[in-house]
């Protein structure tokens, strides 16, 4: 049995990462040990027996909160206002729709506002409302979607967790930091500079330490306290950044990056989307330049979705798990949106885990272990060790799962920020391009681009996308089309510099947005079986770049 830090299906993660932990507030010896291994723990929890390709619908509707909404209102909609936790509107109708739900606790999802306003509006952010209703939740999306200033709906959901030579005496046991050739890596960068936000169940230090633990934020608690009651973040934060070359425990990819920690997981591990939201603006707006995502679920979630593309259209790299579930034709949310880096989990032989999601939206694989092995022989499950701290006790424990493996990513991304490479495109090239091909050659769905190789990375001398696409003139690099919720799509493009969006439909559909971005996005409704074909383009300094997508309601 194993570790299991990602939502998976059905499963709830209470309890999964407390087993093998015991005692209170007792600090373990840092004394290295032969075969008995006395402070290192192999953790354990259920994970999927065999593959399946997605998830299925009661499984998704099981992470809704009961009774708890997001909505986003259309550009230009009047702002409603809230009341002792009631919603009003100048627009009448929109009123009469939100009194016939029983609307109550609304409040704005970002209570804090993003600092950067003009982006903030063109995303939305500000137009984003959490309430709860007692309705049926068929006829809550149903009136709220059928309202034409409102853009969308869609139900709160849980969100769960996702896993020189030194002389820090664990380290022989970091099969994964072998893996990746890490202390050759080092020889370029040990990460100084680069700041990496830990968006999970908080991070706590121990006696291992980082090389600097930044204030950070609590959305779970609303507080200025982000300790972990969990053990999964600061087993994360560990892989990103322990310190190394101190004597004590083990070595993170990038142990002189320093960590920002935000906690949006309970003790538990379970959260929902409208706390991650907040956590990634949060870190975008206090100086993150990489945010790790180790959780995740099956089910989109809109709110989350702008959010990264906050921290993309401002530079932060974000760097998401695709998911524990073994499926083998579905990748977890966040890691399936367009920003985000997604990242599966292979074992100490570098096969793709039992566990790991597989999917057309991998980016690639990093070391997530499997516990159930001992390929090295060295007596012990071939997980992911780290120093965490679970019910008061702080041990080395070895965990598993893409929770494991996206923190050695996020790393990666940490230690080529530190070397100059800051634009979130210029980081995912070098690391796609120069990734060990795993399985078919080139990209395939179960290892994406390869195993990340962070050697190969530091040396990449690539032309990098940003640069290139200032001299190669406005261009639209892709386009895509989801679904929402009845009669509503989200039709998107990426183009190759910050631009204005502008879509035109033929049905009458007409959007302006002046605020330069790359990633476009734009809520689009009709009715069944209706077909529309929308013109999407961008223009920047008189140059403008145009495309056609095709939607049947």
């Amino acid at each position: 049995m194993t570790n299991r830090p990602f939502l998976l299906g059905t499963l709830a993660l209470s309890a999964l990462l407390i087993l093998g932990c015991s005692g209170m507030n007792k600090k373990t010896s840092h004394k290295k040990k032969s075969r008995n291994h006395a402070d290192l723990k192999v953790m354990e929890s259920n994970l999927p027996t065999k593959r399946t390709k997605k998830p299925n619908s009661t499984a998704q509707s099981k992470k809704h909160k009961k009774h708890e909404y997001v909505l986003k209102l259309r550009p230009g909609a009047a702002l409603p206002k809230f009341l002792k936790g009631k919603v009003t509107s100048s627009d009448s109708s929109m009123t009469s729709t939100f009194s016939k739900l029983g609307m109550t606790d609304a409040t704005s999802v970002h209570g804090t506002p993003p600092k950067n306003k003009a982006l903030s509006n063109a995303l939305g952010l500000d137009r984003t409302v959490h309430f709860r209703s007692k309705r049926p939740q068929d006829e809550v999306i149903r009136r709220l979607t059928a309202h034409p200033n409102i853009e969308w709906v869609e139900p709160v959901v849980e969100v769960n967790s996702a896993g020189i030579t030194p002389n820090d005496p664990y380290y022989e046991y970091q099969w994964h930091m072998h893996q990746l050739q890490i202390t050759k890596a080092w020889e370029t960068t040990m990460g100084q500079g680069a700041v990496v936000a830990v968006i999970d169940t908080g991070v706590t230090e121990g006696d291992d330490g980082f090389y600097k633990l930044l204030p950070g934020k609590d959305f779970v608690e609303d507080d200025n306290k982000p300790d972990d009651m969990n053990g999964h973040g600061t087993h994360v934060a560990g892989t990103i950044a322990q310190q190394a070359n101190n004597g004590i425990g083990v070595v993170g990819v990038a142990p002189k990056a320093s960590i920002l920690p935000i906690r949006v997981l309970d003790a538990n591990g379970s959260g929902n989307n409208t706390w991650v939201a907040n956590g990634i603006v949060w870190a975008v707006d206090h100086g993150a330049n990489v945010i790790n995502l180790s959780l995740g679920g099956p089910m989109p979630s809109e709110v989350i979705a702008d959010a990264c593309q906050y921290a993309y259209e401002q530079g932060v790299t974000v760097v998401a798990a695709t998911g524990n579930d073994g499926f083998t034709d579905f990748v977890g949310f966040p890691a399936a949106y367009e920003p985000p880096i997604a990242v599966g989990s292979v074992a100490s032989d570098k096969s793709v885990a039992f566990y790991s999601n597989q999917g057309r939206e991998i980016d690639l694989v990093a070391p997530g272990g499997d516990v159930t092995a001992d390929l090295d022989g060295d007596g012990l499950g071939d997980g992911v060790v780290q120093q965490t701290i679970q019910n008061g006790t702080w041990d080395y424990s070895f965990f598993q799962g893409t929770s494991m493996a996206t923190p050695h990513a996020a790393g990666v991304a940490a230690l080529l920020y530190a070397n100059g490479v800051t634009h979130p495109d210029d980081i995912k090239n070098a690391m796609v391009k120069t990734s060990d091909d795993l399985g078919k050659k080139g990209w395939d769905s179960v290892y994406g681009n390869g195993l990340v190789n962070p050697v190969k990375a530091l040396a990449f001398k690539g032309s990098p996308p940003s640069v290139a696409s200032a001299k190669a003139g406005l261009t639209i690099l892709d386009t895509r089309k989801r679904a929402l919720s009845d009669g509503r799509v989200a039709i998107g493009w990426k183009t190759n510099a910050a631009a204005s969006t502008v879509v035109r439909g033929t049905d009458g559909t007409k959007v302006s947005k002046a605020t330069k971005i790359r990633l476009h996005k734009v809520t689009v409704s009709g009715k069944k079986g209706e077909k529309v074909t929308y013109t999407v383009g961008s223009m920047l300094d008189g140059k403008k770049a145009t495309k056609k997508i095709t939607v049947t309601f």
